[in-house]
């Protein structure tokens, strides 16, 4: 018992949830254009966050936006 209590908590902790957390339409109906942020939680703790990019010129197709530094 305590072999399949400790793989439950191990699979656990290895996966995770992941949902759409925010999104922002607003102007998407005139530029084309779409941004959201996709969570992956573990419970209420959140294990990362990614932003997607959504171009007028790809529709359908988002890549995931990074942060550029100089």
């Amino acid at each position: 018992m305590k072999t399949v209590f400790g793989f439950v908590l191990l699979a656990g902790a290895l996966t995770g949830c992941a949902n759409v957390s925010s999104a922002m339409p607003g102007m998407s109906p005139a530029t084309g254009e779409a941004w959201y942020s996709k969570d992956t939680t573990l419970g209420a703790l959140p294990l990362s966050s990614n932003i997607y990019y959504c171009s007028k010129e790809t529709p359908g197709k988002c890549t995931k936006a990074e942060m550029v530094s100089k």
